[in-house]
């Protein structure tokens, strides 16, 4: 397991780095990473799309490698865009750079929502991306959020 998820940090800190992201936070398999912080871009959204189409395409060789038939493997993305609180947060005996606010969970919502392959996002960047592959999808209820959320996927190459 340790081997399995060295070459999937090191695959995602490459696409990480290639689409100007920060990563902030290891959970497990969860990768929680930030496109315009610390610093600004406008072009945050699609910066976000680009990174999390690399992400599907340079993560799915590792997991086939890694899958097998009793465990198969897979990875979806989840991209919210909003105001959040960045910074050093944590007590006085551990900070941890990193954002907070509801972008953050929405994303971690949609990240858990989204099937092998699927990169689900929110409303906001669905709009701020302007991207013609982006397509409706039904709205869903989304945990800590009031009512049904309208969420779009990336769609297909």
């Amino acid at each position: 397991m340790v081997d399995l998820l060295a070459e999937y940090y090191d695959a995602v800190g490459e696409a990480v780095a290639r689409h100007g992201g920060t990563i902030t936070c290891y959970a497990g398999d969860g990768v929680l990473m930030l496109v315009g912080a610390p610093l600004p871009r406008p072009d945050h959204a699609a910066a976000a799309l680009a990174l999390a189409q690399d992400l599907i395409d340079s993560i799915n060789p590792v997991l086939e490698r890694w899958a097998t038939k009793v465990h198969p493997l897979g990875l979806g993305v989840g991209v919210a865009s909003g105001t959040v609180t960045v910074g050093t947060i944590g007590s006085t005996n551990r900070l941890d750079y990193t954002a907070v606010g509801t972008p953050v969970n929405l994303a971690a919502r949609l990240c858990s929502a989204a099937r092998a392959g699927e990169v689900l996002m929110d409303e906001r960047t669905a709009q701020l991306a302007a991207n013609s592959r982006v397509k409706r999808r039904e709205a869903m209820p989304v945990k800590g959020l009031i009512g049904l959320q309208t969420v779009f996927e990336l769609g297909a190459v």
